[in-house]
């Protein structure tokens, strides 16, 4: 049959009936400009402190205090946002109200009380729709959004579009099937998840692994001096003072809360949050407080006599360490900064600090790749030390050999001077000593250019080291702008039960 633009055209249309489920908990960072909320918030933290505080021989252990703290703080922004959602609710009557306003303007367009009550309206409403429009555009991911955008409906649709699009409605189970019915994607999920999370499977998999390799690489250690600086005690204070170099847009863990929440309630937390890692820390056998598979190469332990955390490479504790992704960035931040400014020498420090500025994950083979390519900044420096051995050698050969010349000379001239006294004798002479200026020069030219060469080999090394620490930043700030993305603008919906298979 011939083309034609009256041929029939077949659409097929499907309800979309796939049922999404709630979708994880985020703190509203915008609640943190609210003067209301901030006093109400510290309010109810003070109280639940007072209440821990009266009941200290309860049995209750820091670390479930901390947690129930948290979920204390969870429940009170989550009342807050029904609060704050009633009061946008408003909204709509306050359109009405406008609208009456507008009638009565029209009647009476004299009347200076009515053109007041009509702009005081107007301007409370375009300030309800602009922030309605910007809380709908941070959670459709828009990358694109000017000063003054109202366009509240796009960005309610693509908020919309968005969500459903993250429904996982079709997945592959173990046995390579494709599941569709919704019940079975989130078993499916649950059981991939739990697989890979298991405990045991994990810690085992993680110690052969690590074991295997660091015999393998017995050059990469530590000195005791550099051990010692690592061993350092972490405090309430440096833990603050950690905390401030968190992102605010940073992604919460799995609690919800944010860093910028952490800093503007930092003076009422950091007791409890302290006292909850000295406990988590002093029990080794139940550490892992929160489940994360990472395989530690870093253990953290308590000092029994002091009351401070240590960041130690010498405890014999094997469960992961493991907690919520703020505080861990706390401890991680600092570790980070002690480990990289009290080491000495250059390879060491990048070694250190490309060990603990390693983007966090909780597969181990990803920690293994650090590995390699810390032993790869170690070979590099290490070929630059052999080629300035190598140099070195060469300068040493060509000294000998000019002695030895000047040496052949000079006996030659001795020997042509005993023969002869005739003038022939004086000529042998000063061509010697030219001869020996000579070599003389040669030989310390040699030098200079064989440092030059070293120093050159040198800087190129440590040049490729920097250009390698500089492309690491570089691509973990690209990744944590990218989770800041996906991460930012709060609980739209969307049952996301994982990650693709």
């Amino acid at each position: 049959m011939g083309h034609s633009d009256h041929r029939a055209v077949v659409s097929e249309f499907s309800e979309d009936d796939f049922p999404r489920g709630p979708s994880r908990w985020h703190f509203n960072a915008s609640y943190i400009n609210d003067n209301h909320f901030l006093q109400k918030m510290n309010n109810e933290i003070e109280e639940f402190l007072a209440v821990q505080d009266q009941n200290l021989d309860n049995g209750v252990s820091k670390r479930n205090k901390w947690e129930l703290l948290k979920s204390h703080i969870k429940t009170g922004c989550m009342q807050y946002g029904r609060y704050k959602k009633m009061l946008n609710s408003e909204s709509g009557d306050r359109e009405k109200e406008l609208d009456n306003i507008a009638k009565q303007l029209a009647d009476h367009p004299e009347d200076v009380t009515v053109q007041k009550h009509y702009e005081e309206c107007k301007k409370r409403l375009e300030i309800e729709q602009l922030v309605k429009a910007r809380g709908a555009a941070v959670r459709s991911r828009a990358k694109w959004i000017e000063e003054g955008d109202r366009n509240t409906k796009y960005f309610l649709n693509l908020e919309k579009n968005r969500s459903s699009s993250n429904v996982i409605r079709h997945i592959k189970n173990e046995r390579n099937e494709i599941v569709q019915n919704p019940g079975k994607v989130l078993s499916t999920i649950k059981k991939f998840y739990d697989k890979l999370f298991s405990r045991d499977k994990n810690l085992r998999d993680t110690e052969t692994k690590l074991n295997t390799f660091m015999q393998s690489c017995q050059h990469l250690t530590l000195t005791q001096e550099e051990r010692d600086a690592c061993d350092t005690h972490i405090t309430i204070e440096e833990m603050g003072a950690a905390l401030k170099h968190l992102n605010n847009e940073s992604a919460p863990g799995c609690d919800g809360i944010t860093a910028v929440f952490y800093k503007t309630f930092w003076r009422l937390l950091k007791a409890p949050l302290f006292d909850c890692f000295r406990e988590c820390l002093e029990e080794s056998e139940d550490i892992s407080w929160q489940c994360t598979t990472k395989g530690c190469l870093a253990r953290l332990k308590t000092d029994h006599e002091q009351e401070n955390i240590v960041w130690s490479r010498r405890d014999h504790n094997h469960d992961p360490v493991s907690a919520d992704s703020v505080t861990r960035q706390i401890l991680r931040t600092e570790c980070k900064r002690k480990a990289t400014e009290n080491l000495t020498e250059r390879p060491s420090k990048v070694i250190m600090k490309e060990i603990v500025s390693k983007p966090d994950t909780d597969l181990v083979p990803k920690d293994l790749i650090a590995i390699h390519f810390v032993i790869e900044c170690k070979i590099i420096w290490r070929r630059g030390e052999y080629l300035r051995e190598m140099y070195v050698v060469v300068v040493v050969v060509v000294a000998i050999v000019a002695v030895v010349e000047a040496a052949v000379v000079a006996l030659v001239a001795v020997e042509v001077a005993v023969v002869t006294t005739t003038a022939a004798a004086i000529v042998v002479v000063v061509v010697v000593v030219v001869v020996v200026v000579v070599v003389v020069v040669v030989v310390v030219v040699v030098v200079v250019a064989a440092a030059a060469v070293v120093a050159v080999v040198v800087a190129v090394v440590v040049l490729v080291i920097e250009e390698e620490e500089d492309e690491e930043e570089e691509e973990e700030e690209e990744e944590e702008e990218e989770e800041e993305e996906e991460e930012e603008g709060g609980g739209g919906g969307g049952g996301r039960g994982g990650d693709r298979k």
